[in-house]
């Protein structure tokens, strides 16, 4: 595989539609490439073997529920772009690591931790 073609590739990708893993029970973690800049609704979604996230620095919008029902989430890594965060979670109670100052900052109150 040729990784610059790989690269040039990720570079492309700017968004991730709504529903586009929902319910993938294979999937247990998740760390993004810069250049993601939306998440879309519902988009891991029910995804029950997910245990970590970390969002890439280019995200600026979180959709809703976009990683709700994820009941075996354990960490999740909040960028400082992250301007538009919906309603994630419906189940679970994962430590969520923040940027001082960010909107996730000021959205989470409790199980959050600075990186």
């Amino acid at each position: 595989v040729d990784t610059k073609k790989q690269k040039e590739l990720r570079s492309l990708i700017t968004t991730i539609d709504e529903k586009a893993f929902s319910l993938c029970k294979s999937i247990t973690k998740l760390e993004f490439a810069e250049g993601i800049e939306v998440i879309g609704d519902w988009a891991f979604s029910n995804c029950t073997s997910l245990t970590s996230i970390k969002l890439p620095e280019t995200l600026t919008t979180l959709g809703m529920q976009a990683i709700s029902g994820c009941e075996n989430l354990v960490e999740v890594y909040f960028p400082k772009s992250l301007t538009d965060i919906g309603s994630s979670f419906g189940y679970g109670n994962p430590t969520i690591y923040v940027k001082k100052g960010s909107k996730a900052d000021e959205d989470f109150f409790s199980n959050k931790v600075y990186y």
